[in-house]
Order: structure tokens, then sequence, then C-alpha cells
């Protein structure tokens, strides 16, 4: 099944725009960020005729977007820390690809769906997810990465199932 599953996520193009994992965190974070500035600027993040926007406030530590910094840290363990990822460091740049090409392409890997208040993208070709909270003037992306634990994609699949939205 895992094999199946791989074989996918190489056929896949949007898997050509990640970063390249060999190079240094801080390096990519560099690159993640200049892409990341580069969605701020940019009208045409859209997503059902609506503007994508971004958490602009700036981080008190890194001097960075609130935005960005939650894309690409995780928190580990209780302490809450959020600790840069490299996996979500290298997926940045896919946010773009599945937003103007998969969504208004009507991929079949890809489901849009509701949780609570929140519009979940999740292409499942590439295991990624992007985190979409309507707002008055758009939709505000809280966060996106890449699915990794099994849990996860098993609830995804569920809520999916409960809540598929059409494109």
């Amino acid at each position: 099944m895992e094999t199946k599953r791989q074989e996918i996520i190489t056929q896949c193009d949007n898997q050509k725009s990640k970063l390249d994992e060999t190079k240094p965190l801080n390096i990519l974070i560099d690159e993640a960020y200049k892409i990341f500035k580069k969605y701020i600027d940019d009208d045409t993040l859209i997503f059902k005729n609506k503007k994508i926007f971004f958490n602009i406030k700036m981080n008190k530590y890194s001097f960075r977007e609130q935005g960005f910094e939650h894309i690409i840290t995780k928190d580990f363990g209780k302490t809450s820390i959020p600790l840069y990822d490299k996996n979500r460091v290298i997926h940045l740049p896919i946010i773009e690809k599945i937003i103007k090409q998969c969504c208004n392409n009507k991929c079949s890997e890809l489901k849009v769906f509701k949780d609570k208040k929140d519009i979940c993208i999740w292409c499942k070709r590439i295991d990624f997810l992007i985190i979409l909270s309507e707002r008055n003037n758009g939709y505000l992306l809280k966060t996106a990465y890449p699915v990794v634990y099994t849990h996860k994609r098993q609830s995804l699949k569920r809520k999916a199932n409960e809540n598929d939205l059409l494109l």
C-alpha cells in the first residue's frame, strides 16, 4: 500500500515545487520567507473568488510575520515551544500550487471540507493540508502543513467524507 502511495506522490507536479531539502535549515527558512512575502504582496491567491490573506502581525522573537512562523513551526511536547520543522519549511511553495492550480482545475485528489468553522483543503495525493478561516473580506490562511501522522490522515478522511464541499 505504501509503495503505491509513493508512486502516486512522485507523479504529482506539486512535489516539484518543494524547496531543496538538502540545504541547511537557515537557508531554507530564508528562501521560504521570500516566497511567503511574495504571497503577502501578491493579490492572485484566490479561493472561491475571494482573496487569501495572512496574519502579518510581527513575531517579537523572529521579527517575521506570525502567519509565516505558524506555517513553518511545530509545537513539541507540553511546553508548546514552536520549533522549526524542515518538512514544513520545504513544503511552503506548495500552498500556491494547490490554490492556483489544483483548486481551479478541480483535481480529483483534492478534498475541500468544513471542520467546525474552518475550510480545509487537503491534497490526498501529496498529503498536504491548508486551513482557511472565512472572513468578511476573504479567507485567512491559518496554517498549512504536510500530513505525517496516520491518525491525522484517518481523521481527515472521516471529516472529508462527512463535510465535503464542492469547489
